[in-house]
């Protein structure tokens, strides 16, 4: 099974937060780098280990909840 349809929701939900150039202006280097090269790697049917999906769920989840808090103060 490739990275694509296994990690499909994590690679749409890490496109969407590495889409977000307000978000990733507030990110430092090292870590959207870090980002960008797991995204590769899911995309590129790279290794992936069950620690570097947490990460990415971790960030995800994270960026989840600013966009929350964003959305809830903006009504």
């Amino acid at each position: 099974m490739s990275n694509k349809e296994k990690y499909n929701s994590e690679i749409k939900s890490l496109r969407k937060l590495l889409d977000d150039n307000e978000y990733t202006r507030t990110l430092s280097n090292g870590y959207h780098q870090f980002l960008l090269e797991m995204h590769q790697k899911l995309i590129g049917n790279g290794r992936i280990t069950p620690k570097m999906i947490s990460t990415i769920e971790t960030a995800v989840q994270f960026y989840g909840c600013l966009l929350y808090t964003s959305d809830a103060a903006d009504e």
